[in-house]
């Protein structure tokens, strides 16, 4: 099943799925994913923060527990690999509760203070506000597996992006070069 959107999830009152600016991106962005074809790069249970809702004044902070998956889909158009960060409610569900699709642009940080935490920050474009997954793996070793998973991910689309823009810029060095 292709996925045409950048951030679906259950969990989180508000989606992204209607912005306009979004939807732009997303045309200059690798847009479809196939699960069917796609690879497993990393996958565990963590505890996922959604935004606290608020009740009678006081915030409720909301921390579930979700099977996480990282997955790799190589059989798009160009060879350009898209990653996707999906999870579940439980291990053994069908239909991912929420499914992030990674960018260039994404970042992956972990709390010095408490290990176990991860911040994946989603950067998109400048119209909309930065969406960010806040996790908690259960241990440091889990914690920086997934720290590495989710660098690699990025490092690797990073470097998609640079050699498309590289391509360019090397015929104008070599006309430079021939002078």
């Amino acid at each position: 099943s292709g996925m045409n959107h950048l951030y679906l999830t259950e969990d989180d009152e508000e989606s992204l799925a209607g912005h306009a600016s979004i939807k732009a991106s997303l045309v200059s962005m690798r847009s479809s994913f196939d699960l069917s074809s796609s690879q497993l790069v990393c996958s565990g249970f963590m505890s996922k923060k959604s935004r606290g809702r608020r009740m009678v004044g006081k915030l409720f902070d909301n921390t579930r527990k979700r099977w996480f998956e990282l997955r790799v889909d190589q059989s798009g158009e160009g060879g350009i690999p898209a990653y996707a960060v999906m999870y579940y409610k439980a291990k053994d569900d069908k239909k991912p509760k929420g499914e992030v699709m990674l960018s260039p642009f994404d970042s992956i940080l972990q709390n010095e203070d408490n290990l176990c935490e991860l911040t994946l920050q989603l950067d998109r474009d400048s119209e909309t506000s930065h969406q960010m997954l806040q996790l908690e793996a259960p241990d440091e070793e889990c914690a920086n597996a997934w720290a590495e998973a989710f660098h690699s991910a990025i490092v690797s689309l990073n470097r998609l992006t640079a050699i498309k823009e590289g391509e360019d810029e090397d015929r104008v060095t070599s006309v430079r070069g021939a002078v």
